[in-house]
């Protein structure tokens, strides 16, 4: 062998070796780092149970509040010098400071332009609660009012010499409209140049330690090999629910859940998760740096954690179902998937694979965040949807809501060259004043909105424009079919609010049972009586049944889960009437029977037809599964039948006679409408059964379409 194939064969064999090598310290290092967690959050968790003193239960009650009146003249903002300056917050420190003393600060003017500006301060993400201004901070000598959440904040941070600090409240004046509308488009600088973000969950409770100390846990189990993480993960779940050794079964059934379920649940139902703003604000916050691992730290009074860590762990406690005992999950998990996610960073808010933001995605799910002003809807994440690209006008609180929700979709279609937003329009449902496709994002979120991975329109790219004052679309399309009829009713809902429309064992069991089963019964009857037009599509009955349960899952129904369908509807179906045999396991529930011989209204509800119907629904465990996805997902859907026989869903705002049309480059079927004077509206998109996957998208059939 010459010497120069010995080189090259040592060569090989060492850029071979070294990562090989270089991964035995990195593997050992992980491993000692997660059994140090491990061992030290363990212990501590348990050490806290005896110590009355212990940081675990230390509730930080005692923190000062200002609520006297000072003698102070009133703080008054001088203008800025310019559109790239902010205000940045430097607290005095003092050692006179008390518990009982007003706090001081100082509002120092910088431009972002400043190239050393990242290392300055720390940008703070908390929640108004909607809470008044009645504490004072004093700043300059004189007297600014502020709330309880940002006194809280601000003495946190004192209190951890955490000094220059951005804060909305006081680094804005929020007195004027004019200096709103002028930072709001620096939102994305002011976050992404901070230091760090620090969310403020608020003040704990006295469990709030060892919350954290779960989530660290959680956190650890991630690297442990993946048999022995899930197996932990489980036993973590056993010990927060409370199921010890000696928790017997008969016990399990009959009592409610015990052990450190509610101290999580406190976390996980903080208001932060829940709004607008503070999407971006996590969104928006800096990438790692050599000096910053972690960007966004998580704060619930001295507990501290980052955002990350604490997402990973409330995400899996939130769809872990065997801890929600009791007759009823705690929380809707799709929702919180959604508050979740969409918190924990830039790239959560991601869903293509080019890159690109998902835009119909990001405003649906802020839907179900709470905005006090329905203007920040729009305005809560201008700077995310700037991040990716998208050009915006300046923001204008002079505007009304139906403006700004029309030159923001508008401006995002243009920029985008989409008309993805589309796919959230609610046409004359929504009761904007503005053109039919234009969606009120403000709107209630529904969970029967949030599907997507269509192609009802195949590969094509979309092409449109717009009017000259903006109020009409012209694009192209394919008329498909014309609805022939539709479901009218609706079902059970105990609000409005997402967050409550829950699933369980007894949810919709005590009311409402009877218009749920009076809705399911009525789609049933579509689907039945129009059962030779179905036949005509979709070629046979077997294929028409899973087509009819495609609409009712939006597309979630697999092949498995063909069995389950036919038991869901032979439930329903007065002539085959399984209900007898269901109802008889169920009635020998021990939960089912301490639940409903509580009270008379109760006792006289289990002779109702309907009940003993929906009863069955739950207590079979496979249909059960499936009539929760169904019962998540029917907010006030309507089933309809085409004149060609496919079958769809949409809100019941359709009518007989609205068309189904394939828009050029939109995934969804959209219903159009033709008003009196021959214009067509947008009534919405639609979940129609063989057209989701561009079975009938044929170019030679475009024809030119003018939405109002």
């Amino acid at each position: 062998m010459t010497r120069d194939a010995v080189e090259n064969l040592a060569y090989k064999l060492l850029v071979g070796a070294v990562p090989a090598l270089l991964s035995i310290p990195y593997g050992l290092w992980i491993a000692c780092l997660v059994v140090y967690r491990f061992i030290y959050h363990t212990l501590y968790q348990c050490f806290a149970r005896f110590r009355q003193n212990s940081t675990a239960y230390e509730t930080l009650s005692h923190l000062p509040r200002a609520k006297l009146e000072l003698a102070q003249d009133p703080y008054e903002y001088s203008p800025l010098p310019g559109k790239r300056y902010i205000r940045i917050l430097q607290l005095k420190n003092s050692s006179s400071v008390g518990f009982n003393d007003v706090l001081e600060c100082d509002l120092i003017t910088v431009s972002l332009d400043k190239p050393v500006l990242s290392f300055t301060y720390r940008a703070i993400s908390y929640t108004w609660d909607n809470q008044k201004f009645d504490r004072y901070i004093l700043c300059s000598g004189k007297k600014l009012a502020i709330t309880q959440n940002c006194e809280d904040v601000l003495r946190h941070m004192l209190l951890r010499q955490r000094l220059h600090v951005w804060i909305d409240a006081l680094c804005i004046d929020q007195s004027s409209k004019e200096e709103k509308d002028m930072q709001i488009p620096l939102m994305g600088e002011i976050y992404g140049r901070a230091h760090l973000v620090n969310v403020w969950l608020g003040l704990p409770t006295e469990a709030t330690g060892l919350v954290f100390s779960y989530a660290w846990l959680f956190w650890c189990f991630l690297y442990f090999p993946k048999p022995a993480g899930k197996w932990l993960a489980r036993r973590l779940h056993n010990i927060i629910e409370g199921r010890y050794i000696f928790y017997s079964i008969s016990t399990r059934l009959t009592s409610p859940a015990r052990g450190h379920v509610p101290y999580v649940l406190d976390i996980i139902r903080r208001n932060w998760w829940r709004r607008v703003w503070t999407i971006q604000e996590t969104a928006l916050a800096p990438t790692s740096r050599w000096y910053s691992l972690c960007p966004v730290l998580v704060n619930c009074g001295r507990f501290e954690m980052p955002l990350d860590t604490l997402s990973f762990a409330l995400m899996d406690f939130s769809l872990f179902h065997d801890t929600y005992g009791g007759g009823a999950y705690p929380l809707n998990h799709s929702v919180w998937v959604y508050y979740l996610t969409s918190h924990s960073g830039k790239k959560m808010l991601i869903s293509r694979a080019d890159g690109v933001i998902s835009l119909d995605r990001l405003m649906l799910g802020s839907r179900a965040c709470h905005a006090w002003n329905p203007r920040d809807r729009v305005y809560g994440l201008y700077g995310v949807i700037e991040q990716f690209g998208i050009k915006l006008s300046e923001p204008r609180y002079s505007k009304s809501k139906d403006e700004v929700y029309w030159d923001f979709t508008r401006e995002a279609c243009d920029s985008t060259r989409s008309l993805s937003l589309f796919n959230l329009a609610r046409g004359p449902e929504s009761g904007l004043k503005e053109p039919s496709w234009v969606p009120d994002y403000s709107a209630p979120f529904r969970m029967g909105e949030a599907w997507g991975n269509t192609k009802a329109s195949g590969d094509s790219t979309p092409h449109f424009c717009f009017s000259a004052d903006g109020r009409i679309v012209h694009t192209r399309g394919i008329l498909v079919d014309v609805i022939m009829t539709r479901s009218t009713g609706a079902v059970w809902k105990p609000s409005l609010d997402p967050i409550l429309n829950q699933d369980g064992d007894f949810v919709n069991l005590e009311e409402g049972y009877e218009q749920t089963i009076a809705t399911y019964r009525e789609w049933h009857c579509v689907f039945k009586v129009h059962i030779s037009c179905l036949l005509r599509r979709y070629g046979n009955i077997s294929s028409s049944i899973s087509a009819f349960g495609a609409v009712l899952t939006l597309g979630m129904l697999s092949a498995s889960l063909y069995g389950t369908l036919l038991g869901w509807i032979s439930i329903l179906d007065e002539e085959q009437d399984r209900r007898s045999e269901i109802l008889e396991r169920a009635r020998r529930d021990p939960k089912i029977r301490a639940y409903f011989s509580k009270s008379e209204a109760r006792r006289r509800a289990m002779e109702s037809e309907a009940w003993q119907t929906l009863c069955a629904l739950k207590a079979e465990p496979g249909v059960a599964t499936l009539n929760h996805w169904i019962w998540m997902h029917a907010t006030e859907k309507s089933v309809f039948v085409t004149e060609s026989g496919f079958v769809g869903s949409r809100n019941r705002s359709i009518m007989e006679g609205d068309a189904i049309v394939l828009l050029r480059g939109v995934d969804r079927p959209m219903v159009l409408r033709e008003t009196s004077d021959r214009s067509l509206v947008l009534v919405g998109p639609a979940y129609v059964a063989g057209l989701m996957d561009g079975e009938l998208w044929d170019q030679s059939r475009l024809q030119a379409l003018s939405i109002t």
